[in-house]
């Protein structure tokens, strides 16, 4: 994430100064054993942004691990989890507190227009329909990771391995209120 991390940053920072004072934010980053200069540049913007908390891993563990590193860490109410490539909008993160707000304890992203290639949309909506049909859970995008979560049910579920598109049938499980929200979504870098 080299080419785009500061803006990630400067982008989550200035969508979170939307919401105002309900909130108190701190920003997890995962360094997942990047050989590029990501980690430099996260570690210059903690100079820059005390909110700002680097975690490196060894290695490269996949996106589950990653994922389950940033919960483990994060200490807020709320946890809202996101891809820092930009493919994801981080303005769009109040209009996810805004649905907890309504009641419920996890928030899917669903990329209902997705602007990547056909070898990367049709497996997903393979594996989006076998995930619905088999939990019987009426989402449309299992495989996103930007979803928000209220902490006790985000520390309640344990992932594993590339299990992170079973994490809203983990909540559901648990007995969460799981909604979904329309994202944008644009090709991957």
């Amino acid at each position: 994430e080299e080419a785009v991390i500061e803006e990630f940053i400067a982008r989550l920072i200035n969508a979170v100064a939307q919401i105002g004072k309900s909130y108190v934010f701190e920003f997890i980053l995962i360094n997942d054993g990047s050989k590029d200069n990501s980690l430099e540049l996260m570690k210059k913007c903690v100079l820059q942004e005390k909110r700002i908390r680097v975690i490196e891993l060894r290695r490269n563990y996949g996106q589950t691990p990653a994922l389950q590193a940033g919960v483990d860490a994060a200490k807020g109410e709320i946890l809202v989890t996101m891809d820092s490539d930009l493919q994801h909008f981080p303005e769009e993160i109040p209009a996810f507190i805004n649905k907890l707000e309504e009641g419920s304890d996890m928030v899917c992203g669903w990329r209902h227009d997705r602007q990547e290639d056909l070898l990367r949309r049709w497996p997903s909506r393979i594996a989006n329909m076998l995930i619905r049909k088999i939990s019987n859970i009426d989402l449309h995008d299992f495989g996103t990771t930007f979803r928000a979560y209220r902490s006790e049910l985000a520390h309640d579920i344990e992932i594993y391995g590339e299990f992170h598109r079973f994490i809203p049938v983990l909540g559901h499980l648990a007995g969460a209120k799981i909604v979904e929200l329309p994202i944008r979504n644009v090709a991957r870098n």
